[in-house]
């Protein structure tokens, strides 16, 4: 072999030499650079050690359990003073409840209270938004439905400052700051509706004219009687309208339900219906009456 080629050879061969172990060197020598790692994934979520038990049982769970329990406290405070307000502006304006169809008293569906517009009433003007007309007009109104002008005037005046003491609270308190609070729907609870005050003033005659005349229920009608209840028992038929009730005057379901839960249960207590125009007496133990019952609204001058 001619000595220039050998020595090409020899130079070649060193190259691919170096050229190797440079690259063995890279990953092995201690005296290579060290290159970056690749970023290893992240373990399976099932390989993760879970969190013990025991460790959220006394702090995250209860805390949890603590932040909904004041949150449905909260709705619930919510909810009533939304329930009052509607009521609230409901009488401001003159406006009725939806009609009540069937109240089951042993359910404890309660009545919507004498608010109730009949389900056949009078639809003249004169007995529509009884309390956004004029003075002289409700006033003709109660006189027609048999009140004397005397007490039509009284019962006008009374009822207009129960519904001014209710309005001036509200703005009162939207002014403190304090419309939602638990203070507000005492004081307002504490204030008579203008029918309380006709009512607690003038009478049952004088309230029952004045419900009849601003277009409200004034006398409930038994719809249906169940079996085995109280109201079987004591005879009560459909169609009998419950004018009494343990010796009070009834005007609504509600005022059923109120002296149903009264006094000692299941004491014996006067009922007193109409059937086919004449008064029925009996009794009945206090509680559930068991029956489904509808408002009506009848002129008190031909009620028996």
């Amino acid at each position: 072999m001619r000595p220039r080629l050998r020595s090409w050879m020899v130079v070649t061969g060193a190259l691919a030499v170096g050229v190797a172990m440079g690259s063995i060197g890279g990953r092995f020598a201690p005296w290579a650079t060290p290159q970056a790692d690749a970023p290893r994934p992240a373990a399976p979520a099932a390989a993760r050690a879970p969190v013990p038990a025991d460790r959220t049982r006394g702090t995250d769970v209860r805390g949890v359990l603590d932040e909904l329990s004041a949150r449905l406290a909260e709705q619930d405070a919510r909810q009533s003073a939304l329930e009052r307000e509607v009521e609230f502006l409901r009488e401001a304006l003159g406006e009725e409840s939806p009609t009540l169809g069937m109240a089951e008293l042993d359910a404890g569906n309660e009545d919507p209270s004498a608010d109730e517009p009949a389900t056949a009433r009078d639809t003249t003007p004169s007995r529509r938004r009884f309390r956004e007309r004029s003075v002289a007009e409700r006033k003709a109104v109660l006189v027609e439905s048999g009140m004397s002008e005397v007490d039509a005037d009284r019962v006008i005046a009374a009822a207009d400052k129960a519904s001014l003491d209710r309005l001036s609270l509200r703005y009162q308190a939207a002014r403190e700051g304090w419309l939602d609070s638990p203070e507000y729907r005492q004081a307002m609870a504490a204030l008579p509706n203008e029918r309380e005050l006709v009512r607690r003033e003038y009478g049952e005659d004088a309230y029952d004219r004045y419900l009849y005349a601003s277009g409200r229920s004034n006398r409930v009608v038994v719809e249906s009687v169940m079996g085995g209840s109280a109201a079987q028992q004591a005879g009560l038929q459909t169609g009998d309208t419950l004018v009494g009730l343990a010796g009070e005057r009834v005007y609504s379901v509600r005022d059923l339900m109120r002296i149903a839960t009264e006094g000692a249960a299941d004491e014996m207590i006067p009922l007193t219906a109409v059937r086919n125009g004449a008064l029925v007496e009996t009794t009945v133990p206090r509680g559930p009456l068991g029956i489904g019952a509808d408002h009506q609204s009848v002129d008190p001058a031909s009620a028996p």
